[in-house]
């Protein structure tokens, strides 16, 4: 049961949330998807609270309030911003948040069965990586022919980096509460609009509306977890 939970923690994560994920770059942005995806954060709340019988305060709710404000200063750029991106676009990562959230759930119903972080982590990639070897030949993108060395070089380094934080994050979420660190773990964003500002200030606005945004939810985030 513990290896069949991990197997779909991989297919709701790793698979489908990841691959809408960079989707939702392309057609939001880095920085305003990856707020919206923030908004996860209520949907795990709700499994761990209704599902998992995990405790809900006042700062939860405070803290859900703040999130929630954040994602509609972001959603709501103004008219220059509305004629370029649709509003249809930012349901791509409202789904990357639900099927996170998802994940999250299908996570703890592993622990619970077989409380270890690292098979966690092999199952739940391995079965991602298997989908994602059968998607392949029915996408668009194919395999490229010729491969340059630093877009190789700065894909593996993404990977490492991702599988040290998977490590990290799950043994987390074996030891902790959901509502406790999932929002934690969704500071982050803070980092990523920094980063957006940095290396992609011709592609990516960052306006006051998108930072106030991700100020909210990072204080959302602190509420909840205080």
């Amino acid at each position: 049961m513990g290896v069949f939970w991990f197997a779909v923690v991989g297919f709701s994560s790793s698979f489908v949330a990841r691959y809408l994920s960079f989707i939702s770059i392309n057609l939001v942005g880095l920085a305003r998807g990856s707020i919206i995806i923030q908004t996860s954060l209520i949907w795990s709340a709700m499994f761990a609270v209704f599902i998992l019988g995990e405790e809900f305060s006042w700062e939860v709710g405070a803290g859900t309030l703040f999130i929630m404000i954040g994602s509609i200063l972001l959603v709501s750029e103004g008219s220059k911003v509305q004629k370029s991106i649709s509003l249809h676009y930012y349901l791509v990562p409202v789904a990357v948040a639900f099927f996170l959230a998802l994940s999250h759930f299908f996570l703890k119903l592993g622990f619970f069965w077989l409380p270890s972080a690292s098979v966690g982590m092999v199952v739940s990639t391995s079965t991602a990586l298997l989908l994602m070897l059968l998607v392949l030949p029915f996408t668009n993108e194919g395999i490229p022919r010729s491969l340059k060395l630093r877009p190789i070089f700065i894909v593996v380094l993404g990977g490492i980096s991702n599988a040290l934080a998977a490590v990290f994050f799950l043994s987390a979420v074996k030891n902790g509460r959901l509502v406790e660190v999932i929002p934690i773990n969704r500071i982050s964003v803070m980092i990523i609009i920094f980063f957006s500002w940095v290396f992609f200030r011709n592609q990516e606005a960052i306006s006051i509306r998108v930072v106030t945004g991700g100020i909210l939810s990072v204080l959302g985030a602190w509420l909840i977890v205080s």
